[in-house]
């Protein structure tokens, strides 16, 4: 293509193409009728659960994205997880293991 016309095309001729593809646009919906307003957003209805570690009262939703029903702040702490049964079943692994390497010595 010819440099010049491909400067005409897009520097000149370009920007007025677009503003009446615009103009035409807006006329095609002004011609439509008025543009509806939007519905107003209904408050949604916040169904409150109790987390099963802390027993506080929280939105159901989130207790359904921790998929073990409890709250942020109980399923960020993992700390709180480790309960005492479950901390004697680690440390009964570990002497199971530490007695199968002294015997196999």
């Amino acid at each position: 293509m010819n440099p010049l016309l491909f400067l005409y095309l897009n520097l000149v001729r370009g920007p007025q193409i677009a503003a009446e593809r615009q103009r035409k646009e807006a006329e095609a919906a002004q011609a439509a009728g008025p543009v509806p307003a939007p519905a107003p957003v209904k408050p949604k209805e916040v169904v409150l659960a109790s987390c099963k570690k802390c027993d506080k009262q929280v939105d159901e939703a989130e207790l359904r994205a921790n998929f073990d029903s409890l709250c942020v702040a109980c399923a960020s702490d993992p700390m709180s997880m480790l309960s005492p049964v479950f901390i004697f079943q680690i440390l009964l692994i570990l002497f199971a293991l530490a007695v199968f390497v002294y015997r196999s010595l």
